[in-house]
């Protein structure tokens, strides 16, 4: 019992001699950073050009401490062969065509594929000329079975040692999805902003109290002349309309937040340059722009210039009346004359029947050239008593 508890005791004052060696072999400054702090310890730097940890320079330990020790993706490239060191964060960047390789491997022949993009930059850094930042800047990776387009927002740092730059440190982001999701919302913008200037109606948006013109398409620019309004209030920017009630009907709608249609509203607006007045006819809606929060921020403007509809339309009433006068006229005539040739030779009744046929024609006529009639008048008409069956 005593033999067995001594072995115990033995045994345990071994395994604690043996773990306080391993620490003890271990430089402090190695110690901790996941599985990338267990690669570099275990690696064989006797072999590297820069030698054993316990022989870096200062400046190094500090810097692979300070790498191992964050989250943040961070690479270290050291001394003229550029001897590799990156943490945990930068690993997760990474295929399996470049990790572990990388680890302690020489920078040019580990980026031979993108040494045109990232070299200069490096040996910039090198020369003493400062750091250098980068921003959304594509540096493709060959990861995962291929070479991917990866954007990064990095930065490259000095390490200096002895008053000289001994090394560079990255500290850098893959970007890739939040780059690829601004161009896909760049791409439908550009797509919307020209369905928005290619539209057949014409389109303004207004902003605030003052009703300043954010946008307008080509049709709304034709509508008022060519003239350029983006920034300019509706007030200043259209001085013609002032008095005509429109900046009294945008107050309307930005503060009650209810749409205002209209519908063949006569307006006057300057011609080009500033030119002569014209009177337009114009089919609109003001649509407020309603915010997250419930406030109206704007007003979206569509419409129509329907003023040809409304003058064609005019001038048709005109040829009607115009049309009707002389039709009635003809007709009045044709009756005078049936009733004096008829008169002595046909029963009363006859010449009643025919004035019938005269009125029915009449009315019939009347129903085809006065569009504007919704319900005919049948009761002239012989056998009808103006009421459908």
């Amino acid at each position: 019992m005593l033999q067995r508890t001594c072995t115990k005791i033995a045994m345990k004052r071994k395994a604690t001699s043996i773990a306080e060696m391993a620490t003890r072999s271990t430089p402090e400054f190695l110690a901790g950073g996941g599985e990338m702090g267990e690669l570099i310890r275990a690696y064989d730097w006797s072999s590297s050009p820069i030698g054993v940890p316990e022989s870096w320079p200062q400046s190094l330990r500090l810097t692979v401490r300070l790498m191992l020790n964050t989250q943040h993706p961070m690479f270290i490239w050291w001394g003229e062969e550029l001897i590799q060191f990156y943490n945990d964060g930068y690993r997760k960047t990474m295929g399996p065509e470049m990790h572990p390789a990388a680890l302690g491997s020489k920078g040019r022949e580990s980026w031979a594929n993108i040494w045109d993009i990232i070299g200069p930059q490096i040996e910039y850094v090198m020369a003493g000329k400062g750091a250098t930042w980068r921003e959304n800047q594509m540096v493709p990776i060959n990861r995962h079975g291929g070479l991917q387009d990866v954007w990064w927002t990095y930065g490259y740092s000095p390490i200096d040692v002895e008053g000289e730059v001994g090394g560079v440190l990255v500290v850098c982001t893959d970007v890739t999805r939040q780059h690829l999701l601004t161009e896909d919302l760049k791409s439908r913008n550009e797509r919307m902003a020209q369905q928005f200037e290619a539209a057949l109606g014409f389109i303004a948006i207004v902003r605030g109290t003052d009703h300043v013109f954010e946008m307008t398409n080509a049709a709304y620019r034709r509508l008022i002349g060519e003239r350029e309004v983006v920034g300019q209030s509706v007030y200043n920017a259209l001085p013609e309309v002032r008095n005509q009630g429109f900046v009294h009907l945008l107050d309307e709608v930005l503060k009650t937040g209810e749409p205002h249609i209209g519908r063949r509203t006569p307006v006057t607006l300057a011609g080009e340059n500033n030119g002569l007045e014209r009177e337009l006819f114009l089919d609109f809606i003001y649509q407020p722009i309603v915010e997250s929060d419930g406030s109206v921020s704007g007003i979206f403007i569509q419409g129509q210039d329907v003023t040809d509809h409304v003058r064609a339309e005019k001038q048709l009433v005109i040829l009607n009346n115009e049309l009707n006068h002389r039709v009635k006229n003809i007709l009045s005539m044709v009756s005078a004359i049936a009733n004096q040739t008829l008169r002595g030779f046909a029963e009363p009744e006859a010449i009643a029947s025919f004035q019938a046929r005269i009125a029915a024609f009449a009315a019939a006529r009347s129903l085809f050239t006065n569009w504007r009639r919704m319900q005919p008048n049948t009761a002239p008409c012989p056998g009808r008593t103006g009421t459908s069956t």
